[in-house]
């Protein structure tokens, strides 16, 4: 190849099939147990007294995403594609929405 003429990348000859050795890789653990949900409620109000509104909507997308968009929506009597475009970050949820799925969230803690 010239420095003066660039290549496209459909014109490189790459392998379609990778060997990835999954032994390599360190198994990781995550700190963030979603299977608790007093453990949930408790880190989310935490991030939230806190002011890390960030971290706050980040782990209630994870937590939604981890029990289900459809049972959030229908348990939570949020429309679905509320739920949706939250999560898909195309517009901030009202802050009853909020309130609502933290209150599933305080539902599942006493099942």
């Amino acid at each position: 190849m010239s420095k003066n003429k660039s290549t496209h990348i459909s014109d490189l000859n790459i392998s379609s099939k990778i060997n990835i050795k999954s032994n390599s890789f360190e198994e990781h653990f995550s700190s963030l147990d979603l299977t608790d949900p007093a453990f949930v409620q408790e880190i989310l109000l935490e991030h939230f007294i806190n002011g890390e509104h960030d971290t706050f909507f980040e782990i209630l997308a994870l937590y939604i995403d981890h029990v289900g968009k459809t049972r959030i929506s229908r348990e939570a009597k949020i429309p679905e594609r509320t739920v949706y475009n939250f999560l898909k970050g195309d517009h901030k949820t009202s802050s009853e929405n909020v309130f609502k799925v933290m209150k599933f969230i305080s539902s599942q803690i006493a099942s």
